[in-house]
């Protein structure tokens, strides 16, 4: 699930079942940057949080909050705590006025993964970013506040990409395995 963290790049208006999401982070290695597949997300479900736009609005003004029992929780405790409790402590507070609804992008579990090596790290995306993407891989990419902006691919580099990450993890973490990792952590 993604619910926060970028989530208003999200064009949802034009949003198709087809969307891929990439989560790339970026080390840097004296003078090089290093950009890490984090996650591959393909997106199975959009689900927005309130019915209508008016809905959000007034449970904005009323501070009434999401609770296990609203259909985007789906009853999941756990999912509860990590993607929607934090809004009910004050983080990522919205305005009534803010021209965006709130959403929850849900990952298809047999087509989405972490990928990585065969040590077991993060799979190193930065050439296939610089051959598919044709993305500058010598330079930090732009910056939206603190972190940086998240930009489109085409469907035909976003079908090209995927599919190369997957040929060259050598593991596949699914969601299932992700949220056991994070429980041992937590």
């Amino acid at each position: 699930m993604h619910s926060f963290c970028k989530i208003t790049d999200y064009a949802y208006s034009k949003s198709t079942q087809k969307d891929i999401i990439f989560w790339i982070s970026i080390n840097k290695e004296g003078n090089n940057l290093k950009y890490l597949c984090d996650l591959v997300f393909k997106i199975e479900k959009c689900d927005f949080w309130y019915k209508t736009f008016s809905e959000q609005k007034d449970a904005i003004v009323t501070n009434k909050e999401l609770t296990i029992n609203d259909a985007v929780v789906e009853g999941d405790e756990e999912a509860y705590e990590y993607h929607y409790s934090w809004i009910n402590r004050g983080e990522h507070k919205w305005k009534p006025t803010y021209p965006r609804r709130r959403l929850t992008l849900k990952a298809d579990p047999v087509l989405s993964f972490q990928p990585q090596n065969r040590q077991g790290n993060l799979l190193d995306v930065t050439e296939l970013l610089k051959t598919i993407v044709n993305f500058d891989v010598e330079n930090l990419p732009a910056k939206s506040g603190t972190s940086y902006k998240a930009f489109e691919l085409e469907e035909e580099q976003a079908s090209k990409l995927y599919k190369e990450i997957k040929r060259l993890s050598f593991i596949r973490l699914k969601g299932r395995d992700l949220k056991n990792l994070r429980r041992n952590f937590s």
